[in-house]
């Protein structure tokens, strides 16, 4: 064998040494997340401002294309990091440290068709919560008989949370009659917390604890939220309050430039709690009455608070027959005028909500969820940011 000959196949070899070591290959919990905050000055930057040369953009493509693993645009890496309590700076927030010592929390979540989505909110909450509560319906919110989809098409990709889920199907017997699609959702809305207290030995549930019980799959709450409330000593008529990004079909599409509150998502459980809450007449309520669009506008606000605390409504997230397929099972306003395949596709890449324009934005990779953060490159194929 020649020098020449040998030197390269040695080359190859060290290669392919170096590719498996590769820690973005590895999928175990103590994998390291280089995660480098830039601390921006405004928390959105239009993806058409004039501000942005080409030679910047340039000069990002050209340093992703140098820096990205070939792996991280073909597979997710599905690593979880651990929670370090550590890290939870009451102070930053003007709250006290929990004098008792941390609360329980119990997430509780609508299941339906988004997979994606939910991992995303599986990856976000899981090291910080206590336990996960996920209710299906063999039933869409239009009616039409479904499948229980969670165990069948995830079972590969939560085995890792699922020491904490509590996962239960309501069948057409449960339900019971049913006048409309809202009754569905209404029916799944309010088992979230029946089931929770019914599982209430299996949850170690107590008084004092949290429960968050009236969010949507797609209404993703930040983990640094969640391990304020969990250690930090929440006062206030809303004490657990949150704020929510109006995210529509990527990333890059907003909704509202000001940040939409919620104060009735997320309560306390008290003596006396029996679990028969009804949890869609208060969702109503609160989105009349108390919950709002905050003041910050997001192209002008103080992005280094408004980053430690930001949540996320991923709206409508994946492919064309993703968002047709969500449209066809909603009891929401498209039953009687739904949008074709082609109009879809057109309000995707426009960022147009069927005739409303929306806010085209590129967000700060610290602003999105830790599994969109450790996956940039993947989310950037599929369309997502």
């Amino acid at each position: 064998m020649s020098r020449a000959k040998f030197l390269t196949i040695s080359v190859v070899l060290l290669a392919l040494v170096f590719l498996l070591l590769d820690p973005r290959n590895l999928d175990f919990a103590s994998a390291p997340v280089l995660f480098v905050p830039t601390h921006p000055s405004s928390l959105i930057t239009s993806s058409t401002s004039p501000q942005q040369s080409s030679h910047t953009r340039a000069a990002a493509a050209a340093k992703m294309a140098a820096t990205a693993h070939p792996s991280d645009c073909k597979f997710l890496v599905r690593r979880m990091e651990p929670h370090d309590e550590s890290s939870v700076d009451c102070s930053a927030y003007g709250m006290a440290r929990r004098q008792n010592g941390p609360v329980r929390i119990h997430y509780g979540m609508m299941v339906g068709y988004e997979t994606d989505v939910l991992e995303v909110a599986l990856h976000e909450i899981y090291p910080v919560v206590d336990s996960i509560i996920l209710v299906e319906t063999v039933i869409s919110h239009s009616l039409r008989k479904k499948e229980a989809v969670f165990w069948k098409t995830m079972e590969s990709r939560v085995q890792r949370f699922k020491d904490k889920i509590q996962h239960k199907v309501l069948t057409l017997e449960s339900l019971g009659r049913l006048k409309d699609g809202w009754a569905v959702e209404k029916a799944q809305r309010n088992s979230i917390i029946k089931v929770i207290f019914e599982r209430r030995k299996n949850i170690s549930l107590q008084v004092g604890d949290i429960i968050v019980g009236n969010a949507d799959v797609d209404e993703i709450i930040n983990r640094k939220t969640l391990a304020k409330w969990k250690y930090c000593e929440a006062k206030g008529p809303f004490p657990l309050r949150f704020f929510l990004l109006q995210m529509r079909f990527s990333f890059r599409c907003l909704e509202h430039t000001h940040l939409s509150s919620y104060g009735c998502t997320v309560s306390y459980v008290e003596k006396g709690d029996k679990g028969d809450s009804d949890l869609y007449r208060l969702r109503s309520f609160c989105r009349k009455n108390i919950d709002f669009k905050s003041g910050k506008n997001l192209t002008e606000g103080d992005a280094r608070v408004l980053l430690r605390d930001v949540s996320w409504h991923m709206s409508s997230f994946g492919s064309v027959k993703d968002v047709l397929r969500k449209n066809q099972n909603s009891p929401h306003r498209f039953l009687d005028h739904l949008p074709s395949e082609d109009k879809i596709r057109r309000a995707i890449q426009d960022c147009d909500n069927y005739g409303r324009p929306m806010t085209k934005v590129s967000l700060p990779l610290e602003a999105l969820p830790v599994f969109v953060q450790q996956n940039e490159c993947y989310f950037k194929r599929i369309g997502w940011l």
